[in-house]
């Protein structure tokens, strides 16, 4: 097991090695063509071992050789363009405001440019091949709660390396041909580990771990503690998020107007009634906001708030609109206007809400979303319980990175799978 993971670290070290010197090949010809200048050869002879440093040191601090490249995982592509941005930001300081290189600045330009594409390139490249061709893992459940068929449907769908062999309880186990223990937190006691030698072994994490998922070890007098701040509302962050969620608002409702308007008339024609649907939602400390979505139901359909698949209530034009995610993008406007952000947990209705767990409240603390985790991984096939748990670890470690990688992710999810109708 140890080996093929020393196997996967070397070949990703390769490849990027390869990728930095195709990279800085690429940079070269588009800024001197054939001919380098005699004053920036001279210059680039310090400057390349430089650049191949710093980005291999970049991707290994980050722990990117650390990861399968065969079967990627959700965020790996995120982190991987956290290092790629930090070896740019490093080589960026040393060479031009350290004042130790001195070189062209577009040389630069190409070479990030070209290392970005590449490295992702031969990593998507792999994990498609993987996906077809790669051995999967054999994997066992201990303990009991699971739906062995309905989580390897979604590792499968996920990519994921390991499906579900068999699933025992924690006093019937005797080790077999699996590679892999799957354990609940609650059940991970030192006798279960220790019979788990040599096997990796995957936690599912219970409502304590999510909600220190993100927190810091401060040892003392020989005591550990783990410290959390909650949910992540630091002032850097809320700015920087948005900002984004104004610009990306504004420019989607300039770039989809026409799309906009071309449903509208969709709506006016296909059924009677108005063209949005206008709801009161729990937003961001328990205060109601009114969200907007075109409506796909017929007008004055009384039922559940909640449809179901062939529900007769909606239209055939809405169930198109459903189908693609359409019917979200007057939403919009509620992130231009502040009540919504692009990215974060869906907002519910107030009946829903009052029905939540104390644990799942917490997650009032954020601005409701447009899409979120839930959204990317199992929507409406994902139970309650999972949805309170994805909602609660994105609280409390959302970053940026993670909110590009679930606009990327939703983005797939819309094309690959489609929403529920």
């Amino acid at each position: 097991m140890k080996s093929l993971r020393g196997l996967n670290s070397i070949i990703g070290l390769i490849f990027d090695a390869a990728v930095v010197y195709l990279g800085i090949s690429s940079a070269i010809f588009f800024r001197f063509g054939n001919e380098i200048p005699e004053l920036d050869r001279a210059v680039l002879t310090f400057v390349i071992p430089t650049i191949f440093l710093t980005r291999l040191g970049a991707f290994y601090a980050a722990g990117i050789y650390r990861r399968s490249f065969i079967h990627p995982r959700i965020f790996d592509y995120s982190d991987m363009l956290q290092a790629w941005a930090s070896g740019t930001v490093i080589l960026v300081a040393v060479i031009f405001f350290g004042r130790v290189l001195e070189t062209s600045r577009l040389f630069l330009v190409y070479e990030a440019i070209a290392n970005f594409i590449l490295a992702t390139g031969w990593r998507a490249a792999f994990s498609v091949w993987g996906r077809r061709v790669a051995p999967v893992r054999k994997a066992v459940f201990v303990g009991s709660g699971l739906d062995v068929e309905r989580l390897n449907f979604f590792l499968e769908r996920e990519g994921w390396e390991f499906r579900i062999s068999r699933s025992v309880s924690p006093e019937e186990w005797e080790r077999g041909d699996e590679e892999i223990l799957i354990v609940r937190t609650d059940d991970a006691n030192p006798g279960l580990i220790a019979k788990a030698v040599g096997m990796d072994i995957v936690a599912i994490a219970g409502m304590s771990e999510i909600l220190l998922s993100g927190a810091t070890p401060i040892q003392l007098g020989g005591t550990v503690f783990l410290e959390t701040r909650g949910v992540r509302n630091d002032r850097h962050y809320l700015a920087a998020k948005r900002s984004f969620d104004i610009v990306a608002a504004a420019f989607g409702l300039i770039l989809f107007s026409p799309l906009i308007i071309l449903i509208s008339m969709a709506i006016k024609l296909t059924s009677k009634g108005s063209v949005f649907f206008i709801q009161k939602r729990v937003g961001i400390r328990g205060k109601e906001f009114r969200i907007i979505k075109f409506r796909t139901m017929r007008s004055g359909s009384k039922g559940p708030g909640r449809t179901e698949e062939n529900d007769s209530r909606v239209t055939s034009f809405g169930r198109f609109l459903r189908l693609w995610s359409l019917d979200e993008l007057p939403q919009l406007l509620n992130v231009l206007i502040g009540n919504m952000s692009i990215v974060g947990p869906r907002p519910e209705i107030l009946e829903v809400v009052e029905k939540w767990s104390e644990w799942r409240k917490q997650v009032l603390m954020v601005q409701p979303g447009i899409t979120g985790l839930v959204q990317v991984l199992g929507r409406d096939e994902l139970s309650e319980e999972e949805k309170e748990r994805l909602d609660l670890f994105y609280a409390m470690n959302r970053s940026l990175e993670m909110d590009v990688s679930i606009i990327l992710r939703t983005l797939r999810s819309i094309v690959k799978y489609r929403g529920k109708a």
